[in-house]
């Protein structure tokens, strides 16, 4: 998320959808891009501490890998 952040610009207040526009004030309102990446590291220390935990990483636009990797992740 927080690349994608990065890389589109989506999760703007100035965006033309109600949706990006809606998270990007959020976001804005909780410490912006910065915040966002401080609270990706702290999620990934919890994570490392859960050895059962599974992350599935994702590429944009890679839908159905996603969806077959998590199916994968949870089998």
């Amino acid at each position: 998320m927080v690349a994608y952040c990065h890389r589109t610009g989506q999760a703007r207040p100035t965006s033309t959808e109600r949706g990006y526009r809606d998270a990007g004030e959020m976001l804005e309102r909780q410490g912006g891009l910065v915040e966002l990446e401080a609270m990706y590291d702290r999620l990934m220390v919890l994570v490392a501490t859960r050895p059962a935990t599974k992350v599935v990483r994702t590429r944009a636009g890679e839908i159905e890998q996603a969806y077959r990797d998590f199916r994968d992740a949870v089998a």
